[in-house]
This record gives C-alpha cells, sequence and structure tokens, in this order.
C-alpha cells in the first residue's frame, strides 16, 4: 500500500482510546491561532507523503514549547512505521532505511547526530550512508527510498 492509501485506512478510525474525534477540531485551532493556512499545510502533508523527501518537500513546525507542534504531527507516528529521534551515537540512524517517515521531534542538529553534507543529502531526497554496527550488519546501511521527513523544532531566535 502507498503511503496516501495507509493514511487514507485510517481517517475513519479513532486515532487513541478516547480521543472522541477531537484532534481534528484542535489542531485546526492551533494552525489557525498560529496564521497557518489549513489548505496550505494538509496540502504540504499530502505532497510529503505523496512524493517523499526531497527538496522544498519536507516539512518542519517550528516556534515555542507548548505551541502545538508536536501534537499536529505525532498522529503519523500511530499510523506509520517511523523512525523518531536518533540517539546521539554512531549508529544513530539504524531503522530509519525500513522506515515508512522519519519524525524528528525537536530537532536540533548537532554533528554527532549526522555530518551537515549527509543532513543536507537526506533532505534532499539523496541517497545516504547511514553507518551500522558491524556485529549486526555486514555493511552500513543506505537510505535510499523516498521516506518522507517530519520536523518540529525551536523558532529560530526563541528560547
Amino acid at each position: 500500500m502507498s503511503r496516501l492509501e495507509i493514511l487514507r485506512s485510517f481517517c475513519n478510525k479513532e486515532c487513541v482510546n478516547g480521543c472522541a474525534r477531537e484532534w481534528f477540531t484542535i489542531a485546526t485551532n492551533i494552525l489557525q491561532r498560529n496564521d497557518i493556512p489549513i489548505r496550505s499545510f494538509t496540502s504540504a502533508v499530502y505532497q510529503l507523503l505523496q512524493k517523499g523527501r526531497g527538496k522544498y518537500r519536507n516539512l518542519m513546525i517550528t516556534g515555542p514549547a507548548n505551541c502545538g507542534k508536536t501534537f499536529i504531527l505525532l498522529p503519523l507516528t500511530l499510523i506509520y512505521n517511523s523512525f523518531c529521534n536518533p540517539a546521539s551515537t554512531s549508529f544513530a540512524w539504524v531503522g530509519a532505511e525500513t522506515a515508512e517517515i522519519i519524525f524528528l521531534n525537536d530537532f536540533r542538529w548537532s554533528p554527532q547526530i549526522m555530518p551537515w553534507h549527509d543532513l543536507l543529502l537526506l533532505l534532499e531526497g539523496q541517497p545516504i550512508h547511514l553507518p551500522a554496527l558491524k556485529s549486526h550488519f555486514a555493511q552500513d546501511l543506505i537510505l535510499s527510498s523516498t521516506t518522507p521527513v517530519f520536523a518540529t523544532g525551536k523558532h529560530p531566535g526563541s528560547n
């Protein structure tokens, strides 16, 4: 199934017990309070799920703490096999190569996570080599799929 077909299969289901389908109302309110046009946001999510990672297609929501950034994107991790926040070790990205989406919550780049050049290649949709523990893998892993990248982070200049 494509990523959009997977999403459609979840559209009529309750996201979590007790949600009572309130997520949409709250998410819409968050977008409106932050002057983000709902149609533009949903179109960006749709395009990213349809086409995958690539230049000008990845989605990052920035803002101050507790403004709803994670709330809006977190349901995707319940729908898709997700790779979430890499550890800050040499083998931080093991698992990303098989994920349906990459979700970098409160992402802050550092060279321990991934060299800058490789991060740019990842975001541009280019294949990248991911270091893998040689006792578990015969060689490094290659992320060559179109796995979409969703991220949240602090707004530049905010504390």
